[in-house]
């Protein structure tokens, strides 16, 4: 049938059809083999290891750096938060709870939820975050969403420009989700990136007299590309397989001998048990 054909008739009958909503998508699937069960003192001890190899990640190098302008700032007035997760299970319902719960307070605006000794490529690895950042996000509010990114040891990059190095920052220890509040960033870039503003014909030719403005995004890229190239590529590569190799040190000591604490050998945390 086609638009000359419709009557009346067809009109009403149309307007008296209910549509159904579309069902929800389901929940991503794991992209990696869940760990194995863990003690309660194993657990206690990889996420201390966990936490302090991130927080060598952070402090050493992303906040020495510059490499995040708001890092510091940010975790001084107590807005950035961290949680080690241990995916012992194929279900995605405990990450997903979490996401939810962290948006549900804006006094967390920038959150790293550390998953330790999994194992998972990166491209895999960062579809699995976008997927599951998307999925936890349906039930919740404009204002309450989180945006996301994905870091992993072996995040792959390329020199070719300054954006493309961005990824090379985010080689954290570990597979590790970054959730940012949406409204924080639209807060941040607010007047950085378009938009319309009103202004008087004087305020406007004063405005179209200044130079351009760099994009917030953009000027952060190209800051960074020029420290990592004052650096050394190579330099950044071996300090950050650095921080991989830490954790992956201690978790074999932890699972080796569940009494390390950190500062002894498992021989030597065997004895004082």
């Amino acid at each position: 049938m086609n638009g000359s054909e419709w009557s009346p008739e067809d009109f009403e009958a149309w307007s008296r059809i209910k549509t159904k909503p579309l069902p929800p998508p389901p929940p991503p699937a794991l992209v990696f083999d869940p760990l194995p069960d863990l003690t309660d003192l194993q657990r206690d001890a990889l996420a201390r290891e966990a936490q302090r190899v991130n927080e060598r990640y952070l402090v050493e190098f992303v906040e020495e750096y510059g490499f995040c302008p708001f890092a510091k700032k940010g975790r001084r007035l107590g807005q950035i938060y961290r949680y080690v997760h241990f995916a012992e299970t194929e279900s995605v319902a405990t990450l997903v709870a979490l996401m939810q719960k962290i948006a549900a307070d804006p006094a967390q605006v920038v959150v790293q939820v550390v998953l330790p000794m999994i194992d998972v490529a990166p491209d895999a690895w960062r579809r699995f975050v976008s997927d599951l950042t998307d999925f936890a996000n349906l039930p919740l509010a404009r204002d309450d969403r989180m945006g996301c990114a994905a870091l992993h040891p072996l995040m792959p990059y390329s020199d070719l420009n300054p954006f493309s190095m961005l990824t090379l920052f985010r080689r954290s220890p570990d597979a590790t989700i970054q959730w940012v509040r949406l409204d924080a960033v639209r807060a941040l870039y607010a007047g950085r990136s378009g938009g319309t503003q009103l202004m008087t014909l004087a305020e406007a030719d004063e405005w179209l007299k200044r130079p351009p403005m760099t994009p917030l995004y953009d000027r952060i890229a190209i800051t960074n590309a020029r420290m990592a190239r004052r650096l050394r590529l190579e330099t950044i590569e071996r300090l950050l397989a650095g921080y991989a190799a830490d954790a992956t040190d201690r978790y074999h000591r932890v699972l080796l001998n569940p009494a390390y604490d950190g500062v002894a050998g498992p021989d030597d945390a065997k004895e004082q048990r």
